[in-house]
């Protein structure tokens, strides 16, 4: 088993928790909150703000009409 930090406490003591989605589930030792190895998904932060400043101007000129 690869050495798994988990995000919430840090701690690096965990056990296999079974399985959701196909994926193999972990249970935290020390807070006992259960997580898997996987990213998290979504829109990069970059790519939102962005996409907010891209579209900025076309409110403006909406706003003002």
């Amino acid at each position: 088993m690869s050495e798994l930090n988990f995000k919430k406490c840090g701690y690096t003591n965990y056990i296999k928790s079974g399985y959701t989605r196909g994926l193999q589930r972990y249970k935290c030792k020390e807070c006992r909150h259960q997580f898997t190895s996987t990213k998290r998904g979504g829109v990069h932060p970059a790519l939102k703000s962005f996409a907010i400043l891209s579209f900025m101007p076309l409110v403006v000129f909406l706003w003002e009409r």
